[in-house]
């Protein structure tokens, strides 16, 4: 494994993915760095409590988040 890159893309959520696989489909070196083992980011995270929405405005995906 080298240890030069192309493109260094910090943050393997649905972004930086996307980010580091159209790089890579255009020949380039990509390290994709995150600070969790897997990929898939923040986006079904539980919201911070001062901002919860309320049940009445909370739609399928928020529910199943």
């Amino acid at each position: 494994m080298s240890s030069a890159f192309d493109l260094i893309v910090i943050g393997a959520g649905p972004a930086g993915g996307a980010a580091a696989l159209a790089a890579a489909h255009q020949g380039l070196s990509v390290a994709l760095i995150d600070e969790s083992g897997a990929a898939g980011g923040q986006v079904y995270c539980a919201p911070v409590a001062a901002l919860e929405i309320p049940l009445a405005k909370q739609d399928d995906d928020f529910r199943a988040g």
